[in-house]
């Protein structure tokens, strides 16, 4: 996660959790990532979102047309609601058929929450998934900081700091001289063309600059680069 990214969870830990008792009845499968849960009964909540909601209702200002019920999904769809969450009973017995169609055709996941789920329960394990992965990512960058900084007095700095590297990112990681030419490798090796690229323009986007420790950048000449490459 980047320092641009919002924490999130992914909305199938959530549907996974028994307590919750959470199933998605209408909309795509691919898995979303849940930034924030919010809960409203008005028509147009627009206005009031931020992108990345798990947004629920219990529908208590559902349009009742299968056009409104449209234009409702069609607004929070613009806005970047994640995912749909709707509570059964007492207003609605079950989810709208007409909404699980609207939710079908604008390709956004429907949730039924059982009458025994509250709202603020689905919140409050939403935050705590969130927190529990930032907290191990917090553990695999403490790990991999570590990691680094060994490798970085051993002998063999350079090639062992390239090693931990591509261990900690799953890429390849490579050290280039000013003029281009590899000096030091690590890691499953890209496809010939994605390696010249990188050779020739190391800091085009698909190549860019590793985000390595202090410490790290210390051991290496001003004029040498480390960057690193998926391996696709």
């Amino acid at each position: 996660m980047t320092e641009t990214e919002q924490p999130s969870v992914p909305l199938s830990v959530l549907l996974a959790d028994p307590e919750l008792g959470l199933r998605q009845v209408a909309g795509p499968a691919e898995d979303r990532r849940i930034s924030t849960v919010g809960t409203t009964e008005i028509e147009d909540p627009t206005p009031y979102l931020v992108g990345g909601e798990l947004l629920l209702t219990a529908g208590v200002r559902l349009p009742r047309s299968a056009d409104g019920i449209d234009t409702y999904l069609r607004r929070v769809v613009a806005a970047g609601v994640a995912a749909l969450g709707f509570g059964v009973a007492p207003v609605h017995e079950e989810v709208p058929p007409e909404l699980a169609a609207a939710c079908d055709r604008h390709g956004l996941p429907l949730l039924r929450l059982p009458p025994a789920t509250p709202f603020v329960a689905v919140g409050q394990a939403t935050y705590a998934a969130i927190a529990e992965a930032r907290n191990r990512e917090l553990r695999d960058i403490s790990r991999a900081q570590s990691a680094l900084a060994s490798a970085a007095a051993r002998p063999d700095a350079l090639q062992s700091v390239l090693a931990q590297l591509s261990a900690h990112t799953g890429a390849w990681a490579v050290l280039f001289d000013a003029q281009g030419n590899e000096l030091f490798g690590a890691g499953p090796r890209p496809r010939l063309p994605h390696r010249s690229a990188c050779a020739t323009s190391p800091y085009a986007p698909s190549c860019a600059p590793a985000d390595v420790t202090r410490r790290t950048d210390q051991l290496l000449p001003r004029r040498q680069r480390i960057t690193t490459e998926a391996s696709t």
